[in-house]
C-alpha cells in the first residue's frame, strides 16, 4: 500500500507509483538547478569575449534545460492521470504564505543579501 510519497515526478514513474498512488499534489516545492561553476581566478583570466560566450551559452543551456523538464514533466502528468490518477495543482501562495515566518527566520541566519538572492533566482 502506498499512502504518501515525495519525488520528482519521473522517480514516481521510475517505480510505477501510478499503479498505486491514487493521487499526486504539484507543489513546486523542490528546485533541482543545474549549475556551471569554474575556478574564480581562472574566470577572471578567460578573456571579455570568451567569458561572455561561455556566460551565453550556460544562459542557453539553462533555458533549455528548464523548457525540457516543464515538458517531461507535462507528459509524466498526461501519464498518469490515464493511469487514472488525480492531479492536483497546490495553492501555492498559501504554502509561501503558511512557512513566511520559518523562511525569515532561516534568512535572518545567512549573512549579507544570499538569501534574498537565491529567493529572488527561483521565483517563478
Amino acid at each position: 500500500m502506498l499512502d504518501g510519497q515525495e519525488n520528482p515526478l519521473k522517480v514516481a514513474d521510475a517505480n510505477s507509483f501510478f499503479e498505486k498512488q491514487e493521487y499526486l499534489s504539484l507543489t513546486s516545492h523542490i528546485y533541482s538547478p543545474v549549475y556551471l561553476a569554474m575556478n574564480d581566478q581562472a574566470w577572471q583570466d578567460l578573456p571579455q569575449d570568451l567569458q561572455e560566450g561561455l556566460q551565453e551559452a550556460a544562459d542557453a543551456a539553462s533555458a533549455t534545460s528548464r523548457e525540457l523538464a516543464a515538458e517531461a514533466d507535462r507528459t509524466l502528468i498526461e501519464k498518469f492521470e490515464a493511469e487514472g490518477m488525480t492531479v492536483n495543482e497546490a495553492d501555492v501562495d498559501a504554502l509561501r504564505e503558511a512557512v513566511a515566518d520559518v523562511r525569515d527566520e532561516i534568512a535572518d541566519d545567512i549573512p549579507g543579501d544570499f538569501a534574498d538572492r537565491v529567493l529572488t533566482s527561483v521565483e517563478p
